[in-house]
């Protein structure tokens, strides 16, 4: 019945949930309800069910917003008549039972993995480093304990998440020990954290929530302050290829139409496409792309928010000068605070044609040129 705390690593002005409940309260006209104003005890007690407080929580503290209905929506479709009402307290329970002993998310989490390499390539959800994140600390909510305590690593103005484990006062200088030792602390975490909720160790392990903030490879992003990609730091590169890996790839921020693919000494593929179609009621419209990596070799296919197909090949490290014939040296190029080459489109016949993408903030401007026309505007 206490007011529960904003959770680590969300913004400290997000929405209380008594202010939350008042808000639900006056627009369901319960007396002494009004949005911005306390909540009145009585108020409290008819407000403050699970249904809500899981409202809340989607709503005001994951970025989820609706999630509560589509859930609900995806329990009627899942059930043996479609068609029955679906209450406030089942849509709850699929929630609670998706964590229980056994449940889908629970297993996937104990399953899960912060970073991986595999054959050259290292996945991250976020990225290893980061601009805005740490100016902006001050902003969110942290949690002591269970932080990072070390020194800040800085290189060419962005913070570096290499090597930071929750806890541990110094970073892991050797790439894959910190792989190995980032995983087992969530392996760890997540196994306190769904002991007896009441135990110590169940609170200890709750840490794990707290990775979120600063420094972490879930919130990295490897764009500056106005969300133009920028190019990997020679101290992250080196580490990286010091470990044989050449290539990164991550999600977590969307970058457009379609993957954003980064030259250098260790390629970086960004490959959140969330918000491909900000007009579309799914933010993605007929969006969407499929990245295949085979070792060196990294090919994608797919198609734009106009149905324009796309189809390019890029190779990282070494192997670009042993793949001449196929690796495509556009793909990359040009001015990140200008125009650079996002994509080729997919054509069967020549000449090749190339998107083109100017970004600033929020607005993706693009254009399609030819490909000589492409490599004057890019300066190749």
């Amino acid at each position: 019945d206490k007011e529960p705390p904003i959770p680590y690593g969300s913004p400290k002005n997000t929405t209380t949930y008594s202010a939350f409940l008042a808000k639900l309260g006056a627009a369901e006209n319960i007396p002494g309800c009004a949005e911005g104003s306390p909540l009145p005890t009585e108020a409290w007690r008819l407000l403050n069910t699970k249904a809500n407080r899981l409202r809340w929580i989607l709503d005001c503290t994951m970025g989820a917003q609706g999630d509560f209905e589509r859930r609900r929506a995806e329990v009627a479709a899942l059930a043996p008549d479609p068609s029955a009402p679906v209450s406030d307290d089942a849509v709850v329970e699929s929630f609670a039972a998706a964590v229980r002993a056994g449940g889908d998310q629970l297993e996937y989490l104990r399953k899960g993995a912060l970073a991986v390499g595999i054959h050259g390539t290292l996945f991250v959800h976020g990225g290893l480093m980061s601009a805005s994140y740490a100016a902006n600390a001050d902003k969110f909510v942290t949690e002591e304990e269970g932080s990072f305590h070390g020194e800040p690593v800085t290189d060419g103005g962005f913070e570096s998440a290499l090597g930071c484990v929750p806890g541990v006062a110094a970073r892991y200088n050797d790439v894959n020990t910190w792989l190995a030792k980032l995983n087992l602390w969530l392996q760890a975490a997540v196994d306190k954290a769904v002991e007896d909720p009441g135990h110590v160790d169940a609170l200890r392990g709750q840490q794990y929530a707290s990775y979120g903030t600063w420094p972490s490879v879930i919130t990295g992003r490897h764009l500056n302050g106005r969300s133009q990609p920028v190019s990997m730091p020679s101290s992250l590169s080196e580490a990286l290829l010091a470990a044989g890996y050449s290539r990164l790839v991550i999600g977590h921020t969307p970058v457009g139409q379609c993957p954003t693919v980064v030259p250098g000494a260790v390629q970086t593929v960004m490959a959140d496409t969330s918000y491909s179609d900000i007009k579309a009621p799914d933010t993605r419209g007929a969006a969407a792309s499929v990245i295949e990596i085979q070792g060196d070799r990294l090919e994608v296919n797919g198609r734009l928010a106009d149905g324009q197909g796309i189809c390019y090949t890029v190779y990282s490290g070494a192997a670009k000068g042993d793949a001449a014939a196929e690796h495509d040296p556009l793909i990359g190029a040009g001015d990140y605070a200008g125009w650079w080459v996002k994509a080729r489109l997919a054509a069967p016949t020549a000449p090749r044609r190339y998107l083109l993408c100017k970004v600033d903030g929020f607005k993706y401007d693009y254009e399609v040129k030819e490909e000589d026309a492409a490599r004057k505007a890019v300066g190749m």
